[in-house]
């Protein structure tokens, strides 16, 4: 008898467990556990949408600096190739009215 009653002492602790468990789960009159694992999984399927647009803008960005960058050393690149011509022009009118000239 005494071992029965033993048993039920186990039997009704684990119960109690079990309601606890029920009642962190389910929210007691709160959202509990399963209503916010939904809202997690909600924000974490937004956030991973917000990602992948994040990593077009940034790409896009990217992108658009390279060519920023291309385009302003072209120009720099240019600016001096226009540099060098004028020079040359300048030397070669020199020595073509030097030459005249003598």
């Amino acid at each position: 008898m005494a071992e029965k009653c033993t048993q039920i002492g186990t039997i009704s602790k684990l119960n109690s467990e079990v309601a606890d468990l029920s009642k962190i789960v389910k929210g007691n009159g709160n959202k509990g556990i399963y209503k916010t694992m939904i809202e997690v999984n909600q924000t974490v399927m937004t956030l991973n949408e917000s990602v992948k647009l994040l990593r077009t803008a940034v790409s896009g960005l990217t992108k658009f600096q390279i060519e920023v960058e291309t385009e302003i050393r072209l120009t720099a690149s240019r600016k001096t190739n226009i540099k060098w011509l004028v020079g040359t022009i300048i030397a070669l009118t020199g020595l073509v009215i030097t030459l005249i000239l003598v």
